[in-house]
């Protein structure tokens, strides 16, 4: 089980709240990745999971926002959701509780298979959380969209194929904030040098292409050529989607909500392409 929040103390601790419970109540083998960058140890990490494969166990990984991973030799297939909703009481020291909340964990559920990376669907949607590295939020529900807030600097993973050109796309949107704290967001790609983060970090990005999303969502398409960049053992792009950031809670009067948040993101898609001559914006 690996991830939870943009930020490390949850992304360190969520996890555990269903790794216990599932082990020592119901007998299911499970642990939690708490490493800051598990890519670090991919290679040995891919060594376990062969050795519990070939004992005949069927090995999954629950990712939770922000927590993508990639395994060599590993792919993971899409077989559902781990969802945890429950109604959660204060819990005062000096009076009886008096408020409910809703408490919510939410983990995409992947198998892990013998093989090299998939291919990308057709449109990456926000809770589609193997794909998001580093700075993105839990994904939830704006009037009926679902929608995944960056913290003004997101970092997300790609499959890619290396031998022809391709388009990604990147549908996002600024979302409901003060008017004077709208601004461009640029977006650049690179070939992703290893598995970890701390290498993600020293990739050499393409020049940048800035837009300003409106409220609305807004796609832009990004072309990109992998055999003008250097190889990558991991097969992947990095997508790096960085924007100006507001904390509601203290940019709105109205908002109570203490994040730091960038844009929206709606939705992400590789495809084959023959590569048009500049970046284009489609409303």
């Amino acid at each position: 089980m690996r991830g939870g929040a943009p930020s490390y103390a949850p992304a360190r601790d969520i996890p555990d709240l269903l790794a216990t419970p599932l082990t020592f109540g119901f007998g299911v083998d499970a642990f939690a990745l708490k490493s800051r960058d598990p890519g670090r140890y991919a290679p040995q990490l891919a060594r376990y999971i062969r050795r519990w494969h070939d004992q005949g166990r069927p090995m999954y990984l629950a990712v939770s926002a922000s927590g993508a991973l990639t395994l060599p030799g590993w792919r993971l297939e899409p077989v559902g959701r781990f969802l945890l909703d429950l109604p959660e009481y204060e819990q005062p020291t000096d009076h009886k509780p008096s408020a409910v909340q809703r408490f919510t964990l939410d983990f995409a559920l992947y198998r892990l298979t013998p093989g090299e990376a998939a291919e990308a669907p057709p449109v990456i949607l926000p809770d589609d959380y193997a794909y998001q590295v580093r700075g993105v939020y839990r994904a939830e529900r704006i009037n009926d969209r679902l929608i995944a807030w960056t913290d003004g600097d997101a970092l997300f993973r790609l499959p890619a194929p290396k031998d022809e050109p391709l388009s990604i796309s990147v549908t996002l949107a600024s979302g409901a904030r003060p008017t004077a704290l709208t601004g461009e967001t640029c977006l650049d790609l690179a070939a992703e040098p290893g598995f970890s983060v701390e290498e993600a970090e020293q990739a050499v990005f393409t020049t940048p292409v800035c837009v300003t999303p409106g409220v609305e969502p807004t796609t832009v398409i990004l072309a990109v050529d992998p055999r003008q960049m250097p190889p990558s053992p991991t097969g992947h792009l990095l997508l790096r989607v960085r924007s100006p950031a507001f904390i509601p809670a203290r940019d709105d009067p109205a908002s109570h909500d203490p994040r730091r948040l960038g844009v929206q993101i709606v939705g992400l898609g590789v495809r084959r392409a023959a590569p048009p001559t500049q970046a284009e914006t489609v409303p």
